[in-house]
């Protein structure tokens, strides 16, 4: 399947933040993050597993009880069930890959 940019629509999430589900299909789903400086990703954990991959920008991420500075190149794997947040420190844009799908966010 094919998913232009062009077609892909961002959502809202809040004054500081959106989500855009990049693609999607059998067990995976891509999405991509962006936060304005001082953008925050609650704390929280899921059943999924994912891999973060930072494309823009620098943040603080918490993984467990570790925090730590992530930079444009850096990836992360979230195992399922791990807390996990993040705060953006400048604009900064990542690549979330879950399995399975996150059908929380197709809601």
């Amino acid at each position: 399947m094919f998913f232009f940019n062009k077609d892909l629509k961002a959502l809202r999430l809040d004054e500081k933040s959106e989500r855009t589900i990049k693609a999607r299909g059998g067990s995976l789903m891509a999405s991509e993050m962006h936060f304005a400086p001082g953008g925050v990703g609650a704390l929280h954990s899921h059943p999924h597993e994912q891999i973060v991959y930072v494309l823009e920008g620098e943040a603080d991420f918490t993984l467990g009880d570790e925090t730590r500075r992530i930079a444009q190149g850096d990836s992360i794997y979230v195992a399922p069930h791990v807390v996990h947040g993040v705060v953006a420190l400048t604009e900064f844009r990542a690549l979330d890959v879950f399995c399975p799908q996150r059908e929380d966010f197709l809601r």
